[in-house]
């Protein structure tokens, strides 16, 4: 429970008079007589903005009310929450990574840095981990329990949002907030709600920061905390939202501070951000070089930006018109898999229009409903810096990475709304009319939830995630069985995407207490930690974990090598396999003899061959059942060899 600001007298009731009367002819605003007495600066509060609601409606029954919005808010994700620790889940690819770091909190591996990235450094801080590791040891050691800590983490994000609009805007600005944010976790579905990916979970705590930035600046304490915290994870779990979060800080400590001149909630505030960095302190000063490899990134990277111009077509596409956040498109290039938004900014302009029409209501009515106009310049705020961080971001800007667009774009039209409501003013805002907008947002959002919650909880997760679990499942039931214990397991690994299961079979091995090693290559060191590094040698094991056409490779020289297949998963039919290996030979053959290696890898890999259109030799029947081959998944198998030595990746001709 947040805690409760004191509340200064409404503006209906009589002030107290001066202790000190003014003397004859004094300015009351510089006479030191009256200074003591009069009030400070005084916070927009609920309870003035609800004045005009039934009498009925009380204070205590208003509280319920926004409990209730509540709990209909965040209904969808506890439940998804609990149909994913209730199923036996084995997390594959960057998810098994995740798992590493989760399992070593509290060992003498604790992760002192966050989340690995591809090039080649660590998200600033281990905040993730720690929060994850709370329901890991409490569930025993099950990594389900990342799926229920996901989903709660993105519901105490929703309740946050809900709660400050509450507190600072009354029940009308809490509705809107509850309407519009449950319309964003209906659009991003269980599959990412309960998603324990660092991109995942970080799209919904944006959204609670910046309603905490801006209950901050109308003198909320509990704002200013919540800055603080959710800021500081939301730094470490991305380094993206570095230069975000920390200008919507310092915003809100301005803020802050202008309304309340109190320095002890900001020392408080403060405190509890540079306690949430020790970790990175301590890595800093045992030797970690983690800071330095950051730092070194974006100060002497070469890669070029997505630039300013790119960054505003993004705005459109996310803000503007049919935002993807209500479930428009998100169209991306088939090949990359980044954004292609267009240059067509009809639709940011549709977005901005309404946005500074209630820009200038709020300031024409800025003396009596100031927070309006703070709230707007918060979110747009938000808005700018989720702009900047669009520029910023080197290499495809996949989806994943703008996520945190929704709720902005969410919170924008409900800035947007809730102008236009306190611009109406006391005497055409009646309690019926108050009573009517709340009712119906109640409403609305319990047809949306209830729409969230039909869906079957127990198997919604994103296909990559679901493709894995028969894999992986066949390794712990087949494959560990016959992994020896008695010595160090190397794990490697050799086909496109192979890591999703590969990665996975490591963490399995590890929570089996094995001492997997792993080869001290690429990200490796940064993905694994270097106590898991190590080289192959005869006096380790070694397992391989073949994907796509590498395992009829296998499949045919590892037994000279002292290797032998201890299980193969398919998705195709035995049938349709050697149909589609009959079609990837014809297809490589004809790449081969036009000198096309980037086709070739185009065909061992899972993206599909979109270059291939119009190619001579290959017709479009070829292409769209190739496609269909591989949406269905590629065969994985997995191979033990007594001596680590003897596993060498089969010569292809």
């Amino acid at each position: 429970m947040l805690p409760e600001v004191e509340i200064p007298p409404s503006s209906d009731e009589p002030a107290p008079a001066p202790e000190h009367p003014a003397a004859p002819g004094a300015d009351p605003a510089t006479d030191p007589a009256t200074a003591s007495a009069r009030p400070a600066r005084t916070d927009t509060r609920a309870a003035d903005l609800d004045a005009d609601l039934p009498g009925w409606l009380t204070r205590g029954r208003s509280r319920l009310l926004v409990g209730a919005m509540v709990v209909l808010a965040i209904l969808p994700m506890v439940f998804s929450g609990l149909g994913g620790i209730g199923r036996t889940w084995y997390p594959g690819g960057d998810w098994a990574i995740i798992g590493f770091d989760t399992m070593d909190v509290g060992t003498a591996h604790t992760p002192l840095v966050g989340v690995y990235s591809r090039y080649g450094w660590n998200h600033p801080g281990p905040m993730l981990y720690w929060l994850y590791a709370i329901p890991y040891r409490l569930s025993g050691g099950n990594f389900s329990s990342l799926l229920l800590a996901a989903a709660l983490i993105n519901a105490l994000a929703v309740a946050a949002m809900i709660v400050f609009a509450w507190r600072r805007g009354g029940l009308v600005l809490a509705a809107f907030t509850t309407v519009a944010i449950t319309l964003v976790t209906h659009t991003l579905s269980f599959a990412i709600i309960r998603d324990p990916w660092n991109p995942w979970v970080a799209i919904l705590p944006f959204g609670a920061v910046i309603m905490a930035a801006w209950a901050a600046g109308e003198g909320d304490t509990a704002g200013l905390v919540t800055v603080a915290l959710v800021g500081a994870y939301l730094m470490q779990t991305h380094v993206g939202f570095v230069p975000m979060v920390g200008l919507l800080a310092l915003v809100a400590g301005i803020g802050f501070w202008r309304r309340r001149r109190a320095v002890r909630p900001l020392a408080v505030a403060g405190g509890i951000f540079a306690f949430c960095w020790i970790p990175v302190l301590v890595d800093l000063l045992t030797g970690g070089d983690n800071l330095h490899k950051l730092l070194s990134y974006f100060l002497t990277s070469h890669d070029v930006p997505a630039g300013v111009g790119y960054a505003v077509q993004v705005a459109d596409l996310e803000l503007g018109g049919h935002g993807a956040w209500l479930g428009g498109a998100e169209p991306g290039n088939p090949i990359g898999g980044g954004l292609l938004p267009n240059d067509d900014l009809r639709a940011l302009a549709l977005a901005i229009i309404p946005f500074a029409i209630a820009l200038g209501l709020a300031w024409a009515n800025r003396r009596r409903a100031p927070d309006a106009l703070r709230l707007l310049g918060t979110v747009g705020l938000g808005v700018l810096t989720c702009v900047f961080a669009v520029s910023r971001i080197t290499g495809p800007v996949f989806s994943y990475l703008v996520r945190w667009w929704w709720p902005t774009a969410a919170l924008w039209w409900v800035a947007i709304a809730y102008a236009a409501w306190r611009a109406m003013g006391s005497s055409l805002r009646p309690r019926a009319r108050t009573v009517a907008a709340v009712g119906l947002c109640v409403a609305l959002t319990a047809v949306l939830t209830w729409r969230t919650s039909t869906v079957d909880v127990g198997q919604v997760d994103s296909p990559d995630l679901n493709r894995v679990q028969a894999p992986l499942a066949l390794f712990v039931q087949q494959a560990m069985p016959q992994v020896p214990r008695d010595r160090p397991v190397m794990v490697r690994s050799v086909g496109a995407s192979v890591g999703w299961v590969s990665e996975g079979a490591a963490l399995q091995l590890a929570a089996a207490g094995f001492d997997v090693q792993l080869d001290a290559t690429g990200t490796n060191p940064e993905k694994y930690g270097t106590k898991r590094m190590g080289t192959a040698d005869p006096s380790k094991s070694m397992v391989w974990v073949a994907a796509g056409s590498w395992v009829e490779d296998f499949q045919a020289q590892a037994p000279s090598h002292g290797g032998r297949q201890l299980y193969v998963w398919d998705p195709l039919p035995p049938d349709q396999r050697v149909q589609a290996n009959a079609l990837r030979k014809q297809l490589r053959d004809t790449f081969k003899a036009a000198n096309r290696p980037d086709l070739e890898d185009d065909l061992e890999g899972v993206g599909g061959l979109y270059r291939a259109e119009g190619f001579p030799g290959v017709t479009p029947e070829q292409l769209r059942a190739w496609n269909d081959f591989q949406a269905q998944g590629q065969p994985f198998a997995v191979f033990l060899f007594d001596r680590a030595d003897q596993g060498t990746i089969p010569q292809r001709p």
